[in-house]
C-alpha cells in the first residue's frame, strides 16, 4: 500500500489525497459502481434461472404483495432494486421480462454504467 502511493502515484507523507483523486490518477472503478453493477448482474441471473430453482421460489415469494407490520419498511435487496429499476424509469416486471435477454440485458447495464 505504501509503496503503491510512493513509487507509482509518487504520493508523499504529509499530503492527503482522496480516495476519489487516486481513482482518478489509477482510472480505476470505484467499489461503490463495482457493487452496484454486480448486484444488476445478480439479477440478470437469478431472472434467468428455471421456474422451480429455489431463488427463483425465493424471489416470487419475496415479490409477493403482503401486508407488512408497522413502522419503517425493512431495506431489502429488493426494494434496492426497485428503487433503482425506477430511478431509470422501469418496473420491475419490465425489468424481469428485459433481464430474460442476455443481449437486452447486457444492453440495459451499459448503459446504466
Amino acid at each position: 500500500k505504501r509503496f503503491f502511493r510512493t513509487a507509482w502515484l509518487n504520493i508523499r507523507w504529509p499530503k492527503i489525497v482522496t480516495n476519489t483523486e487516486v481513482n482518478h490518477r489509477t482510472e480505476a472503478v470505484p467499489w461503490s459502481t463495482r457493487i452496484r453493477k454486480s448486484t444488476w448482474n445478480w439479477f440478470g441471473h437469478v431472472s434467468r434461472l428455471p421456474l422451480d430453482s429455489p431463488a427463483q421460489l425465493a424471489l416470487n415469494h419475496a415479490t409477493r404483495p403482503n401486508k407488512r407490520p408497522r413502522g419503517r419498511p425493512v431495506t431489502t435487496w429488493i426494494s434496492i432494486m426497485e428503487k433503482r429499476f425506477k430511478d431509470i424509469g422501469m418496473s420491475w416486471q419490465h425489468a424481469f421480462a428485459a433481464a430474460k435477454d442476455r443481449t437486452e440485458w447486457g444492453h440495459i447495464i451499459s448503459t446504466v454504467f
